[in-house]
C-alpha cells in the first residue's frame, strides 16, 4: 500500500506487468522443446520473478483500486461483486490449465499468458 501511495499505481502496475510478462516469456521459453537439467533453474527462476513482480503491484492493486473508486454507497456491494468475480477467474484458470496446456502445449499457454499481461498493460495505458 505504501508504494503505491509513494510511487502512484500506474507506474507500479506498468512495472509490475511488464516483469509479470518478462518472467511468462521466461517461462515459455524454458518449455519450447525438450526440458532438461538447466531448464529447471529457468523455470524457478522464472516463478521466483513472477511471483516478486505480480506481488509488487497486481497483487495488492486488485484489491486496493477497487475499494478507492467506488462511491461509499455502492462500495460494500461493488467489492462484494469484485471480489466474486476475482475468485471465478481464479477458479475458471486453474480448472482448465491442465487441459488448456496440454492442448495448447505448455510453452504456447504461457505464451498466451505473456500475450494476455501486454494486453492488460495496452488497456491500462489507455
Amino acid at each position: 500500500g505504501k508504494l503505491f501511495d509513494r510511487m502512484g499505481r500506474r507506474p507500479i502496475l506498468f512495472i509490475s506487468l511488464c516483469g509479470v510478462a518478462g518472467a511468462l516469456f521466461l517461462l515459455s521459453f524454458n518449455f519450447f522443446g525438450r526440458v532438461s537439467e538447466s531448464s529447471s533453474a529457468l523455470a524457478i527462476l522464472a516463478l521466483a520473478l513472477y511471483l516478486s513482480f505480480f506481488s509488487l503491484g497486481m497483487g495488492p492493486g486488485c484489491w486496493l483500486i477497487p475499494s478507492e473508486i467506488f462511491t461509499m454507497s455502492i462500495r460494500a456491494k461493488a467489492i462484494s461483486l469484485s471480489t466474486f468475480f476475482n475468485r471465478l477467474a481464479a477458479t475458471t484458470m486453474s480448472a482448465t490449465f491442465l487441459s488448456i496446456a496440454s492442448t495448447m502445449t505448455l510453452s504456447g499457454f504461457f505464451f498466451l499468458l505473456t500475450f494476455n499481461s501486454f494486453l492488460v498493460l495496452v488497456f491500462f495505458y489507455y
